[in-house]
């Protein structure tokens, strides 16, 4: 009798981690999605988080006069407090397509004829939440004309 209960047990676990997965690759929209609530969060739950040994960050910059100037996107549009800046987030260093609706937006407020995303890092020292930049690494990730339109996805143009 133990070891039917131990196999419906393990069987049921095995179902749930199936779910959570299947939700997790349907990137919200899964069949198992509850209005309600999220039930599937412990089957996701990262139990490690990776090292990173540098520190990261993503600025805006707007071509002015000849040279290029920081733009303050950080004012224009503020952070969610949870989650933080949107362009920050890991996606948008890797897809050159998820950085143009970012870029459109500096166009909108910077009134410049260009804009570009820079990716700055520099190296951390493990254990230490703020450094002071040193050494900093710049890539230039994407420029932008702003007379150029953008068509999204669903056809809008901004």
């Amino acid at each position: 009798m133990r070891k039917i209960l131990t196999t419906i047990g393990l069987a049921l676990f095995g179902l749930y981690q199936l779910a959570g997965f299947v939700e997790t690759m349907s990137d919200g929209n899964g069949p198992f999605r509850e209005a309600t609530g999220n039930y599937y969060w412990p089957a996701r739950w990262k139990m490690f988080t990776n090292i990173s040994w540098s520190h990261t960050v993503m600025d805006f910059e707007g071509w002015d006069d000849g040279e290029w100037v920081r733009l303050p996107m950080e004012e224009w549009y503020p952070a969610h407090w949870e989650s933080g800046y949107r362009w920050e987030r890991t996606p948008v260093y890797k897809y050159r397509t998820l950085q143009l609706p970012f870029l459109a937006a500096a166009c909108e407020h910077a009134d410049m004829p260009r804009v570009r995303l820079m990716q700055r890092s520099w190296n951390k020292k493990l254990g230490q939440r703020e450094e002071p930049r040193g050494d900093v690494r710049e890539k230039v990730l994407r420029v932008r004309e702003c007379s150029d339109e953008l068509a999204l996805p669903a056809g809008k143009v901004l």
